[in-house]
């Protein structure tokens, strides 16, 4: 699988994905102080499922449209 660990991701999550032969990228590794936005967007572009401690994610898309509320039956 394919993910993008976020600056507020525990190194050790990226380091144990990457031992069990994950394509793991990591925004460190990149640079900082990207927004939430080019992180998310990132992700889509690569195709990366995104890994984030940080709560500000919520309701935030690559796309920059709110995330839909979920329905539940």
């Amino acid at each position: 699988m394919r993910f993008l660990a976020d600056e507020s991701c525990d190194m050790t999550v990226a380091r144990a994905l990457r031992a069990a032969e994950h394509d793991v990228a990591v925004v460190r590794e990149r640079g900082t102080g990207l927004t939430d936005a080019a992180v998310a967007r990132i992700a889509q572009e690569e195709q990366r499922i995104l890994l984030t401690e940080d709560k500000d994610f919520e309701g935030l898309r690559a796309d920059g449209l709110p995330i839909p509320e979920p329905k539940w039956p």
